[in-house]
């Protein structure tokens, strides 16, 4: 048995470290629902709710995975700030995150206060992948409250860590099948460069 669950919206930065969040909650011994795949009427749901007509799409959509999870009968919901992501190439200047993604789970509270209507807490503590000692510390400090020891958080962050470097492993072979592939059959190959989360379906 968990001890409590955690709904993460499948959403913005969520989408592409859901491998490092989910193994690190489960390591804690937390439960961890998904919500649902992005969808029109997903969106439709939550739409009333955004406070900013022209904020991205990417960032309205999270409004309905908020009010998805919350159907779910999810304890609380997982949305950290992540102020810089992993430094995926040595040469890059830095590795930033958008500051709209960075701060909007500031933005749900406000809009959604799942917490005070729901009785569903949104946890987002501040966080950064540049450094791995610190983001060590600062889960430690997130989880320690919830039961979870410095020792096991330490643990769990590692082999978060590992799983997340897994996933882009496979992604990197994927792409390496694909060009072969291309290269072989003498086909065009086009580069679609964009944030990981546009690669979500509906968007």
């Amino acid at each position: 048995p968990s001890r409590l669950t955690f709904g993460l919206p499948r959403a913005l930065n969520l989408y592409e470290n859901a491998p490092f969040w989910i193994t690190f909650l489960r390591d804690c011994g937390f439960g961890v629902v998904l919500s649902d795949s992005s969808s029109t009427p997903l969106f439709e749901a939550g739409v009333g709710s955004v406070m900013s007509d022209n904020v991205c799409f990417p960032a309205k959509l999270v409004h309905g995975h908020i009010l998805n999870l919350i159907g779910k009968g999810v304890e609380r919901i997982f949305f950290p700030q992540v102020v810089y992501e992993h430094q995926s190439d040595d040469r890059a200047g830095n590795s930033y995150n958008c500051p709209v993604v960075t701060g909007y789970p500031d933005v749900i509270k406000s809009a959604l206060d799942p917490a005070d209507r729901n009785g569903v807490p949104v946890d987002s503590p501040a966080v950064s992948f540049r450094d791995e000692g610190l983001l060590k510390r600062q889960l430690a400090a997130f989880v320690r409250p919830l039961g979870v020891g410095s020792r096991q958080a330490a643990r769990a962050v590692d082999h978060a860590l590992e799983m997340a470097r897994e996933k882009k492993r496979l992604l990197r072979d994927r792409a390496t099948e694909v060009l072969a592939r291309a290269e072989r059959d003498d086909r065009l190959v086009i580069v679609l460069a964009g944030r990981p989360y546009h690669a979500d379906p509906l968007i």
